[in-house]
């Protein structure tokens, strides 16, 4: 592979992982900044991925990166409510349903995980690689995952 199809492939992850960060509720600016951090680490670190690995890697970094910023903004919304609305959190309005309603019931790291399998279609495998945790394990959330939904919606 040459140098051209690795700076595209890498282009294309950014994309991926910025809309992916929006689907999961970071606005397009923090999308933008966390995907970007990603690839400042991966110059940082000064590391050459192979094609195969470089997709579960950067993604790795950008959910870590985006969970600290979530638990910073929630920090500073409970220290200084009055300065800060939760309406600035994300530019995203959805239409109200059962689905959306219950998604946002479930924790980050669960609605992260919903996203990965069935909005960007990753398989088990995949995600195992990229949180770094065993498939069965990556089985197992999802059915309990999909349970809680399933009682969510039930209860409305």
């Amino acid at each position: 592979m040459d140098i051209g199809q690795y700076e595209q492939q890498l282009i294309t992850i950014a994309k991926e992982l910025i809309a992916y960060l929006i689907k999961a509720g970071a606005s397009k600016e923090d999308a933008q900044d966390t995907s970007q951090e990603a690839f400042v680490k991966l110059l940082e670190t000064e590391l050459v991925l192979s094609p195969d690995k470089l997709r579960a890697w950067m993604y790795r970094v950008a959910i870590t990166r985006y969970y600290n910023l979530y638990k910073r903004k929630k920090r500073y919304l409970e220290l200084i409510p009055e300065i800060i609305s939760k309406s600035q959190w994300s530019d995203i309005i959805l239409p109200d349903s059962g689905l959306i309603t219950a998604l946002g019931k479930l924790e980050l790291e669960e609605s992260l995980l919903i996203l990965m399998r069935y909005e960007q279609e990753l398989s088990v495998r995949q995600i195992s690689v990229i949180l770094e945790i065993s498939e069965s394990a990556v089985k197992t959330r999802l059915f309990r995952i999909r349970g809680k939904l399933k009682q969510f919606i039930e209860e409305e």
